[in-house]
């Protein structure tokens, strides 16, 4: 199917953080500021991007083009891993061990990395899960868990109390 150059198509960021691209064709910065967001984007400007150097990798693992014929026409993988959403990944860590450790298997070094900081945002709690993730990513995932647990204060008025400074303080 060929699209119309000015066709919308619609961009979700799926890496860690932001990321973005210069438009060579609308000389426009495009830019993502963290996972989740999706913006409309030219067709023209994707593929001209997908043509360029770096390109191909960018949307091939940190931006998501949902449309299978766009990602299709463009040469741009169609397999399920890597059309994961932000959603999809975390369905897949808040479900089934088995589901997960399939995902793990299979996965990019970009789709770990996603995993792994949507567990950690997630606070996911199971042992066996952290130690998969981290098994697959490298990514001392249960450390960071365990910190993380230190870090956060247990109630609202431990969080005052952390708050005022010790000049204050008796």
């Amino acid at each position: 199917m060929a699209y119309d150059k000015d066709q919308i198509i619609q961009v979700t960021n799926r890496s860690r953080g932001a990321c973005g691209f210069v438009s060579e064709v609308s000389r426009r910065k495009r830019r993502w500021d963290r996972p989740g967001i999706v913006r409309g984007i030219p067709f023209a400007e994707i593929e001209d991007m997908v043509l360029s150097t770096g390109g191909y990798r960018l949307f091939s693992e940190f931006l998501l083009v949902l449309d299978e014929g766009v990602r299709e026409e463009l040469g741009l993988p169609n397999d399920k891993m890597s059309i994961m959403s932000i959603e999809d990944i975390q369905k897949c860590i808040s479900g089934n061990i088995t589901i997960l450790k399939a995902v793990l298997e299979s996965a990019n070094r970009t789709l770990l990395n996603t995993i792994s900081s949507q567990a950690i945002a997630m606070k996911i709690d199971s042992m066996e899960k952290l130690k998969l993730i981290e098994q697959y990513s490298g990514i001392k995932m249960v450390q960071i868990s365990q910190e993380l647990a230190k870090q956060a204060p247990t109630s609202t008025v431990e969080k005052k109390i952390t708050a005022i400074p010790k000049k204050w303080g008796s």
